[in-house]
């Protein structure tokens, strides 16, 4: 672990008030396990068309505080170190966009999603 546990933490704490502030945008939408449509080709009680409610919200990265410890941690080379070996892409690199740099998102609960 390259984070402390106490860091871990502290970043956690500040996301989690990011969240449940004013700047981050909630959103809700409502699909199939697959995260599609229905298929009109099946019959509406069949597995493949059951709907499911997504709520999410996100903090874009235009609104995390400029002194913020999440954005230092957002430009570390060992997190995108950590990233490329995860995903083993030969490099990653830092998005110049203002908005979507990196975005702080949590989904709703689920009744079957551990708690992480």
């Amino acid at each position: 672990m390259f984070l402390p546990r106490a860091t871990c933490d502290e970043l956690r704490a500040e996301a989690v008030g990011l969240l449940e502030s004013e700047h981050a945008f909630a959103s809700s939408d409502e699909h199939t396990v697959y995260q599609e449509e229905a298929d009109p080709m099946l019959p509406p009680d069949h597995a493949r068309n059951r709907l499911m409610q997504s709520k999410k919200r996100i903090v874009d990265y235009a609104k995390i505080p400029h002194l913020s410890a999440l954005r230092e941690l957002y430009t570390a080379p060992q997190l995108r170190g950590f990233v490329q070996a995860v995903v083993g892409v030969p490099s990653l690199h830092l998005s110049a966009c203002p908005f979507n740099a990196a975005m702080v998102c949590r989904p709703a609960p689920h009744p079957l999603r551990r708690a992480c």
